[in-house]
């Protein structure tokens, strides 16, 4: 097993200063936010999309 750190940007407007300001932000607007990944089928991106998925969608 490795671990490998996971970064989180946004824009510096986006009233949110922690994870759990993120989750609480993303959850109460619904299709506003959107988020990336620095390519397709990637460790990064698999990851960024499992976690959105259980995290942020339900």
């Amino acid at each position: 097993m490795v671990t490998v750190p996971n970064v989180i940007t946004m824009y510096a407007g986006v009233p949110a200063t922690t994870l759990k300001d993120i989750i609480a932000l993303v959850k109460a607007n619904p299709g506003k936010y959107n988020y990336g990944t620095p390519g397709d089928v990637q460790s990064e991106q698999r990851q960024t999309s499992a976690w959105y998925v259980q995290t942020l969608s339900g």
